[in-house]
């Protein structure tokens, strides 16, 4: 199956709208709070990583997420911003867990460089042998 079909199944799975994708503002939800940033343009890609790495959109899928991502570059200061939150929760809560996961991500690539149309096209163990360290 290619990740355009899984990517999807994934966003119907956990309520996700590709509507949010070019809206003009990006909410992060934190417990109560509703914190509106500028969207970035890049949350095709932010999801693709959630599909690939089997991580739900839920907290520790984001901590998760964002370790990789910071981890291999984020794209815009906003996305570094956003990562080294989540990762500042996480290891709040549960630092070693956190540390097993920079460990784990150590080398991997993002996938914010590449065309989407492209990584839409592969299969799931295509796209994960695209992020995994070489």
């Amino acid at each position: 199956m290619k990740v355009d079909a899984l990517l999807d199944a994934f966003l119907a799975k956990h309520g996700i709208d590709r509507g949010g994708y070019h809206a003009s503002a990006l909410v992060v939800r934190l417990g109560p709070l509703e914190l509106p940033f500028p969207n970035p343009g890049k949350l095709p890609f932010h999801d693709l990583h959630h599909l690939a790495l089997d991580a739900p959109p839920r907290f520790w899928g984001e901590v998760e997420v964002s370790i990789l991502e910071l981890r291999a570059g984020p794209p815009t200061w906003l996305i570094g911003f956003l990562c080294v939150g989540a990762i500042a929760l996480g290891a709040m809560l549960a630092p070693r867990r956190v540390a097993r996961m920079w460990k784990r991500y150590e080398g991997w690539r993002s996938l914010y460089e590449a065309d989407l149309a492209e990584v839409l096209a592969m299969d799931l163990e295509t796209l994960r042998a695209h992020m995994a360290p070489r």
